[in-house]
């Protein structure tokens, strides 16, 4: 979720831009200020050193002042950017959001960046009266994911996954036609409501029941590889050493008190 406030404190704005680029691949440099995106074509992934996020067409991407990103634009894309100063909480994620009737956010950027620009008598208080329609919108839609039925059909969706995570056989598709989703829309909604994607979310529980198997010392390491879900004992100690910095067996030896 895109966490801007609708009340700011000492906000004011840089500047709103219109950016056209071409596949490519750029390091961008912590910066003083904040920058909220619309993009209207295009993919681009994002990593940072807390998360690794991918944009898509018609996503808002908000960037925190002292982050800096690896950006790797896959396709062309078009997008309108507005840099502003103001006091937040925080922050040290880039966060992503996919709204509903993109065309009224692409309409309220590309209106911001012609008044920004233009320069004429009343056109900056009309930029910033836009801003904050902008984040007004932002905020009424994100709070309406969490009301009742499309948080329903997102809470039938998990309830299945924790139901079925030691499958190993268990995909984000299956996971995201419980919740009438398209696999995409639901790695989106899951990673802006759980902060993980569902793949990551997955190994947690995995791993997590891994270790209650190892405690109890009634399982060989393959075994407990099997009934956490993981498709091999090498892909389980991967994840398990990056989790614990511990190979499961040393981890279950620790664990039994047999180390």
């Amino acid at each position: 979720m895109i966490q801007i406030p609708e009340t700011l404190e000492n906000f004011s704005l840089i500047s709103v831009l219109d950016y056209t680029w071409e596949k490519r691949e750029a390091i961008a440099a912590p910066r003083p200020f904040h920058a909220l995106s619309f993009r209207t074509e295009g993919e681009c992934t994002y990593e940072t050193n807390k998360n690794e996020i991918t944009i898509y067409s018609h996503d808002l991407l908000f960037v925190p002042a002292h982050v800096g990103y690896v950006q790797k634009i896959k396709k062309t894309e078009h997008l309108f950017c507005v840099l502003f100063h103001a006091n937040l909480p925080l922050q040290d994620k880039l966060t992503v959001f996919t709204p509903k009737n993109s065309f009224i956010f692409e309409s309220l950027f590309s209106s911001m960046c012609h008044h920004w620009n233009r320069k004429l008598s009343g056109d900056t208080a009309k930029a910033n009266a836009l801003f904050f329609k902008i984040i007004s919108k932002i905020h009424i839609q994100q709070s309406e994911i969490t009301s009742a039925g499309y948080q329903s059909t997102f809470q039938d969706a998990l309830e299945y996954l924790h139901e079925n995570f030691t499958n190993p056989h268990l995909t984000v598709k299956e996971i995201s036609e419980v919740a009438a989703f398209s696999e995409s829309h639901f790695r989106k909604q899951f990673k802006a409501l759980k902060g993980l994607s569902p793949i990551q979310y997955i190994n947690e529980l995995r791993a997590k029941y891994a270790l209650e198997l190892l405690q109890s010392g009634y399982y060989k390491v393959y075994e407990v590889a099997e009934e956490a879900g993981f498709f091999d004992s090498k892909y389980f100690s991967t994840v398990m050493r990056k989790k614990t910095g511990y190979s499961p067996k040393t981890l279950q030896k620790r664990l039994t008190g047999r180390l």
